[in-house]
């Protein structure tokens, strides 16, 4: 008996070697595309609890601070043992100081009630009573002497408070945020400046974080970073132009961009000074304004930084037999680095300034 033949519908045969290739080229382009989006959205949703949690945390160093201290405990300008000799260009009225940060703690020690102090604790106004702190003008908060005496009070802000969320060394994990701070008296009052950042590894994983030394003074604070515009150097090292586009009026749309900033000027992404150009940046100068970098610098290539607005400048008010500018151009700004001597990534996330 003969088989019956086997008749094959033409409609019904398999896929060619050609289109399972073509079909696997374009299921792969389509999962590669939906794949990019994920750090993308983790991305977004990093900088929207950024957003978020930063005016918290700030207003919690805010009331934490507060609560320690109060502005009858600040002293004048000339009431400070380690105050510069000449400091014009930031005089607004007599007695007023510059922005200054609380000295720290780099060992553990006991404060004057017994109470243990951990690494990384801030003392506001001890700065002139350590030897390291004493050769940076930035760090002696000058106390009331009518109040206090020869002896300054001893107001002690550990590491630990100045966590989020709450961490205690051993503690698996670590924080996500830190925060630190610094002090000027300006037209008579006391404002605090608060500076919130995230910290992470270059992995992105947390731990037991430690704010690092200060490589010049161990007992001087590294942050937040002070950077001083004396004019000597190039590049970072002059003063922020008032009137970037020169209409000669300062303040006007155009006056966001930094001078001394293009391409090809001088920048190093490794230099601690050179941080306040980093896309993202917060940084508050010493006219009590903060800025927000919205086009930065990652390279030398890299430029002009861009801020969120012009820089405000101040009436100058001469006092102390100083003489000095009609108006009080960015001198000096302090702003958290992209990264630490630690290998510890610091990314910015909010600056705030408020009396205290």
């Amino acid at each position: 008996m003969k088989p019956l033949p086997v008749h094959v519908n033409p409609s019904f045969r398999g896929f060619s070697l050609v289109e399972m290739l073509f079909a696997i080229f374009v299921l792969g382009i389509g999962v590669i595309s939906i794949a990019s989006l994920f750090p993308v959205g983790l991305t977004q949703q990093r900088r929207s609890a950024d957003d978020i949690l930063g005016p918290t945390i700030a207003n919690n160093a805010l009331e934490l601070i507060r609560s320690r201290v109060s502005p009858d405990d600040f002293g004048m300008f000339l009431d400070a043992q380690n105050r510069p000799l000449v400091d014009p260009e930031l005089a607004t009225i007599q007695g007023d100081t510059r922005w200054r940060r609380p000295a720290f703690h780099a060992n553990a020690a006991n404060s004057v009630s017994g109470k243990p102090i951990t690494p990384g604790s801030i003392d506001l106004f001890y700065g002139s009573q350590y030897g390291g702190a004493t050769a940076d003008t930035t760090t002696e908060i000058p106390y009331n002497p009518l109040k206090w005496g020869a002896v300054p009070p001893q107001v002690v802000i550990t590491q630990e408070e100045r966590y989020y969320p709450m961490w205690t060394p051993g503690q698996v994990g670590g924080p996500q945020y830190v925060w630190e701070c610094a002090f000027r008296r300006f037209q008579g009052r006391v404002l605090v400046a608060v500076f919130v950042y995230r910290v992470h590894r270059s992995g992105g994983e947390s731990g037991p974080y430690v704010v690092a030394q200060n490589p010049i003074a161990p007992n001087a604070p590294w942050l937040p970073h002070f950077n001083q515009f004396d004019g000597t150097g190039t590049g970072m090292d002059n003063p922020w132009s008032i009137d970037f586009n020169g209409d000669n009026t300062p303040g006007t749309s155009g006056d966001e961009f930094v001078a001394n900033t293009d391409p090809g000027t001088v920048f190093d992404p490794t230099n601690y000074d050179h941080g306040w150009q980093a896309p993202g940046q917060w940084v508050l100068d010493n006219n009590n304004n903060v800025h927000r970098v919205v086009s930065g610098r990652r390279s030398i290539g890299d430029g002009p930084v861009e801020l969120s607005r012009a820089p405000v400048p101040v009436p100058f008010i001469p006092v102390y037999s100083f003489a000095g500018n009609a108006t009080l151009p960015v001198v000096q700004v302090m702003y958290i680095p992209p990264n630490d001597p630690n290998g510890w990534t610091l990314t910015p996330v909010y600056v705030m300034v408020r009396e205290l």
